[in-house]
């Protein structure tokens, strides 16, 4: 769900490149996931005008890679997750979307 989100999968043919970038604290949380899957290079930065760190991970792993475009990640600001969704157990889907909304927003509710 978190890569749904904030993820970048490159669909150049020459490249398996995929990334996310997420604040650091954040990302140092979680990275043990990432590093479980493969080898990540791993940055922080300070973007200019901000105070909090940002830290990316990347990897040109074309197993995932592959798997990723099959699930439509490059298109994914048009299309729905449903394939990824079969391709995991139910009992998983609150953990993508969890890492989803955690990545591209918040929910709440106004008092109208």
């Amino acid at each position: 769900g978190l890569l749904w989100a904030d993820g970048h999968v490159r669909t150049a043919k020459s490249t398996h490149y995929l990334g996310i970038e997420l604040i650091a604290d954040d990302l140092r949380e979680i990275r043990w996931v990432f590093d479980a899957l493969g080898d990540w290079d791993y940055h922080e930065r300070t973007r200019r005008g901000r105070t909090k760190p940002v830290a990316s991970l990347a990897t040109s792993c074309k197993a995932i890679h592959e798997a990723l475009l099959g699930w439509d990640y490059a298109d994914k600001s048009e299309a729905s997750p449903d394939k990824v969704l079969k391709a995991i157990p139910e009992c998983l889907h609150r953990f993508f979307w969890r890492g989803y909304v955690d990545g591209d927003g918040n929910i709440y509710v106004r008092e109208r």
